[in-house]
């Protein structure tokens, strides 16, 4: 067999190896960002749903209250206090005239 044969025989398979390589490697990725996406989504109703049970059950705390309570619960923490709003661990509560009005 001429080695021109040879060596187009082994480049060919190579390619078809490595196209199925990358074929696999999308399918997987995609599959991956499809189960990522749904759990980001589930993540963020039940961070709502929670949301809206603290505002019902926390009507007496003031945003002093509740900054406290968070500085108490997790020390370390960064926590970020602008204006009617608080920013603890990517979770921010809403205040409406000293108020705890949403959580998202």
């Amino acid at each position: 067999m001429n080695p021109w044969k040879t060596a187009f025989f082994v480049t060919l398979v190579g390619l078809i190896l490595s196209n199925i390589f990358w074929v696999y490697s999308l399918f997987d990725q995609s599959i991956s960002y499809t189960y990522l996406l749904d759990s980001s989504e589930e993540k963020s109703r039940a961070i709502s749903a929670l949301g809206d049970l603290i505002v019902k059950g926390s009507d007496q705390y003031s945003k002093e209250d509740l900054l406290h309570l968070l500085r108490q619960s997790k020390p370390e923490a960064f926590i970020v206090d602008e204006g009617d709003t608080i920013v603890f661990e990517q979770i921010r509560f809403t205040f409406s005239d000293g108020k705890l009005v949403g959580v998202q």
